[in-house]
């Protein structure tokens, strides 16, 4: 009998005790669902942060090549547009040489190179025309 007296001194005695522990571990698992929530949140942050940096990275990236490709394009055209204006030129002296077949004349140019002039052109209208620059 003495023993059943001791266990419920002691059940009376740590009652108090294992009821505070059971509410502390229930309060732990309720710490730790709502941490679990929050470092979820937080990493989701994080990767939200970090697609958004690449995108604006790659962004960047695109941008400053299309800006790069158009100053290609500027210089292309620009090349162009020259060698369309030296076809022109060319063509109008093969076609003025080949209506003078016959007429040509070689002339020292100004810069003390030679010309092959058409019959009837003076040397100083050859800057724009009709002429061929012997090298």
């Amino acid at each position: 009998m003495a023993s059943t007296v001791a266990a419920n001194a002691l059940k009376t005695a740590s009652g108090p005790v294992l009821e505070r522990l059971t509410v502390a571990i229930q309060a732990a698992g309720t710490a730790e669902a709502s941490l679990k929530r929050a470092s979820q949140w937080f990493a989701w942050k994080w990767v939200a942060l970090a697609a958004g940096g690449t995108a604006g990275m790659l962004l960047s990236a695109f941008l400053a090549l299309k800006l790069i490709e158009r100053s290609h394009w500027n210089t292309l055209a620009t090349q162009q547009e020259s060698l369309l204006q030296n076809i022109a030129q060319l063509q109008a002296t093969a076609d003025a040489l080949e209506k003078r077949t016959y007429g040509l004349r070689i002339v020292t140019g100004s810069d003390g190179t030679f010309l092959v002039v058409p019959k009837g052109i003076q040397a100083t209208q050859c800057r724009a025309g009709p002429c061929i620059r012997l090298e």
